[in-house]
């Protein structure tokens, strides 16, 4: 398998926004490190189609704000979870702006601890 051949398969899924980043590079990768032969991927959120850090921004927000609304959480209850302000959460969601402490407080409370120290 080579690089080329996933990349249509990891920007369907990625056009889609349902699924977070790590689970798109973790099912992507592991057939190819699976195997003897590994690959480089130069630049790989260029290659997703993530263009600038407003973009990718936009996404986590989008993908936060989608994971509240599945376990039907309101901003207020996030809010006493996390300890992050109800107009913070809300200024995300809409503006795509917040602190790394304030994200991270967020999938925290979530559930998403391992995926966040996994990240680099």
């Amino acid at each position: 398998m080579s690089y080329f051949s996933i990349m249509p398969i990891i920007n369907f899924v990625f056009q889609e926004k349902s699924v977070p980043l790590y689970e798109i590079l973790y099912y992507a990768l592991r057939p190819i490190l699976a195997t003897n032969e590994y690959y480089i991927m130069p630049n790989l959120l260029y290659q997703f189609g993530v263009e600038d850090v407003n973009e990718l921004m936009g996404l986590l927000a989008e993908n936060l704000k989608k994971r509240r609304l599945e376990r039907g959480i309101s901003r207020k209850a996030l809010s006493e979870m996390s300890g992050v302000p109800s107009s913070s959460i809300a200024h995300f969601e809409q503006k795509h702006a917040i602190s790394l402490h304030s994200y991270v407080a967020l999938a925290r409370s979530l559930g998403y601890t391992q995926q966040i120290k996994s990240l680099m």
